[in-house]
């Protein structure tokens, strides 16, 4: 097993997505106009937000009401279904 030290400092250099929910209403924008969340990371990432695609995730579906993640939740399914349906 690593020590706890070693662990300790790799943790701090991880970077704090709590900030990253000030920009929900840009995801939330983003996301209107058709962008996956991969799209969004990327694109995020493209102007200095180091972020990955299920923390963009995370952070957009936590600002929705239940109602509201349970319909982005349904369009999410419905994005994988047609790329598997484009990628077969």
């Amino acid at each position: 097993m690593p020590p706890p030290e070693l662990l300790l400092q790799e943790a701090e250099q991880e970077p704090n997505y709590r900030g990253l929910s000030q920009y929900a209403a840009v995801i939330g924008t983003l996301r209107e106009k058709g962008f996956s969340y991969r799209d969004i990371a990327d694109w995020l990432s493209e102007r200095g937000v180091e972020v990955t695609h299920s923390a963009v995730y995370r952070v957009y579906t936590n600002s929705l009401s239940d109602y509201e993640a349970h319909l982005e939740s349904l369009r999410e399914d419905q994005e994988a279904q047609e790329e598997a349906e484009r990628n077969s």
